[in-house]
């Protein structure tokens, strides 16, 4: 049995990329399960109002 990331918490951005494609380099070089995703809310760009609104709506629906 091998070890589980744990869910990727909301980030946005260049950053948030990197920060994926490293963890999931370590994921693959350690056997490990990866199952983070990145999801991206068009029309939104970094402007807060937004991100906020539309994160209750993902939110809602993440099951």
């Amino acid at each position: 049995m091998h070890e589980s990331f744990p869910p990727l918490p909301a980030l946005s951005g260049t950053f948030a990329v990197r920060i994926f494609d490293a963890a999931k380099q370590y994921a693959d070089q350690n056997n490990l399960t990866f199952n983070w995703k990145i999801d991206t809310i068009k029309s939104v760009g970094h402007e807060y109002k937004k991100m906020s609104e539309s994160s209750i709506q993902w939110i809602k629906n993440f099951r």
